[in-house]
This record gives C-alpha cells, structure tokens and sequence, in this order.
C-alpha cells in the first residue's frame, strides 16, 4: 500500500508504541495481537501500522484493535478502489485520510457508513465539487449550537444534529476522508481582536488546500464568515500526527511548533493573514543566554492573556514565532525564574526578555496598552 520509505519511518515508532503497550493484561494481549497482524502481507496491514505508529498511546490503550481495523479496511479501500484513488500522495493520504484522530472527539467506527451515504451524491465529480457536495450535506444533518464539553464523535454530532464549530468541523473532516479527500481541522485557538475562537475545515483538491466553514456551504471555496477575522488572527494551526519530513519545515512550508504525544501543530496563519517573524531572546540578570527557556506567547481573550503557543529557546536563547500584526504577550521561565514583556510585532524588533527569581509581583499595576492586529 505505502513505499518502504514510508513505513521505515514509521517502524521505530511502531515498535515503540509496542514497547510501552507492552506487559500483563488487556494492554500486553493488544500489543501481541499487533505483532501478528504486523507480519501479515496486506494493505490493511500496513494501514494499521500506520495508524498505531501515530496515534496517541491513549488511543492505542482506550480502544480495541478491532475499531482501528475498520478504519484500516476502508482506508485500504480508498487507496484501492476510491472515488479518487491514485491521486492522493501517501504521507497526505497516510495523515489527512487513513488517520482516525481529528480533534480529542471520542472514537466510532464511522467511515463506511458516511461513505455509503455519500458515494452516489459525488459519484463523477472532480475533488472541488465533490467537498461542495459533501459541505451541502454536513449543512443538511448538522447544524450550530454552542456547547462547553469534550468534543462529540462524528456519529454523535450526526445523530443529535447539533455542534460547536469544533464539532461541526471534526465532523466535515470524518465525512471527507470517508471519501478519500484529505482533510483537516484549523483552528484560531484565540481571537486577537474579541472574545472567543473558531474552528472550521482545509481540504486538499488535487494539488492545493482550500479551505471553508463546516455546515456552512458556499457555491465557491475558499470563503467563509470567519475571513476577516482570521485575517486579523496572531496564529491559526492545523494538527500533523505523522512524522514530520524535511519537506515539511522547509522554505515555504508551516512552521513547525512543538509536539506533544499526541501531534505536532502546524502554522497555516500564512494562508489567511499578513504575518512576520517574532524573535524572542532570554537572558539572565548577568546577560548569558538562556537555552531551553520556556517562552509563552499570549493574546488578550476573555478579559485576560490566554496563549496561543508556546514554544523552547534554542542553544543560543533564542526563538520565533510566525504571527501576526499586532500586540503579543511574551512570558519566559526557566529554574524558577520569570520574566514577561509586551511586544508590539509591528516594530519588527527582537524582544528581549531577562529572567529573575523575583520578577512576579503581587499587588503592582501596570497600564499595558494592547493592540489588535
């Protein structure tokens, strides 16, 4: 199904996930179970190992194989014999297709099912057409309501016919790679100039991303809403849960912030506002540079700073963030020791930040002037 190139970069994580599954148990029975499947020739094989390889351990320990199995099957079937088969690229395939995790939703089997329902709707359509298609559908079953909880699974949103824009989004995501069309969620996690965030869905259409709201149809793509405010975003990012390649951190590609176990999240603010380099460098009170400081950058949301990324100081102190035009709020620790700023990235200057012990204060005021992109 996959090159060899592919799978030997999965394989070290394959066998990691094996290792820490590994043991006594309903956990060591699951991770003998994938040994076996792991030495079958068949593309739902490799699909599997796909999906452990990048998967979070929390997945792999919550739920039962047979569930990945049903993802692997149709995912083998759409590399196979899909409405659009032979022109997905394998690592976008591998990760905005096969791949199970869109948000921190609860986990169905779902695919075939939406796939059955939509099949025959897009049959002869060319990708474009097809997420028009697809949109218009998702409009028709779900529609908007606001809720504070754990993001519903794509089968929940379908049968309760209400979400939140994350929600509805997860769900738009499911039905097009249930047909074999790459896509993703992108999230503002805050808004720089009100309250509150948004989500909503880029699709892959033979050769460029395109983006749109989710339960929200336009007849032409890349529009929505939410334009002018993500035009006025300090950061908007997608969710990477494979391996990340030299071709994705090169000249041109998102910058690459740092993972957890779960993924890696990927700048697309790029493609929806003007942006520029913040550089952030971190001292201490004599002046040395200070690598591997933690540095936060923070928006104004809610009436308080909320972050929207935080990113490690290289070996020289140093770090950036890609972002907007605007005003940011910069905090720095390491050790026990704090300090903080408030950016103007309009200035296009470096911000430097000095650590000391007794840097956080109760009971002072400041006036921070804070200005929205």
């Amino acid at each position: 199904m996959f090159t060899e190139k592919l799978m030997g970069e999965l394989e070290a994580s394959f066998q990691e996930r094996l290792r820490r599954m590994g043991g006594n148990g309903e956990c060591g029975e699951k991770a003998a179970q994938l040994e076996r499947m792991a030495r079958e020739d068949s593309d739902e094989a490799e699909a599997m190992k796909c999906l452990y390889a990048s998967m979070p351990l929390s997945d792999a320990v919550d739920y039962p194989v047979e569930l990945f199995r049903a993802y692997a099957r149709h995912g083998a079937f759409l590399w196979e014999k899909g409405p659009f088969a032979g022109r997905v690229p394998e690592r976008l395939f591998a990760g905005y297709v096969l791949h199970h995790r869109v948000n921190n939703e609860n986990l169905t089997e779902h695919r075939e099912f939406f796939y059955g329902e939509l099949k025959d709707r897009i049959a002869g359509m060319d990708m474009r057409q097809a997420v028009r298609e697809a949109n218009y559908w998702c409009a028709s079953q779900v529609t908007y309501r606001s809720t504070d909880e754990r993001t519903a699974s794509p089968m929940s949103v379908y049968n309760c016919a209400y979400g939140r824009c994350g929600e509805e989004s997860t769900f738009t995501v499911s039905v097009l790679r249930s047909l074999g069309i790459p896509a993703r969620q992108v999230y503002a996690p805050l808004w720089s100039h009100c309250d509150d965030n948004h989500a909503w869905v880029e699709a892959w259409c033979d050769g460029e991303w395109v983006f749109f709201g989710a339960c929200e149809p336009e007849e032409v793509l890349d529009r929505g809403w939410f334009s002018g405010a993500s035009s006025r975003a300090m950061l908007v990012h997608s969710r990477w849960l494979l391996p990340i390649e030299e071709s994705e951190e090169g000249e041109g590609a998102p910058q690459v912030l740092p993972g957890n176990d779960m993924c890696h999240a990927l700048n697309q603010l790029e493609r929806y506002a003007l942006t520029t380099d913040q550089e952030v460098a971190v001292y201490d009170k004599a002046g040395k540079t200070q690598p591997d400081a933690l540095v936060r950058f923070e928006v104004m949301n809610m009436a308080c700073y909320g972050e929207i990324a935080s990113v490690r100081t290289d070996g020289d102190g140093k770090c950036r963030l890609r972002t907007g035009l605007g005003s940011l709020h910069v905090t720095a620790s390491k050790d026990g020791a704090y300090g903080e700023a408030l950016v103007d990235t309009r200035e296009g200057k470096c911000c430097d930040i000095i650590l000391d012990a007794a840097a956080i204060q109760s009971g002072q005021w400041e006036e921070l002037p804070f200005f929205a992109p």
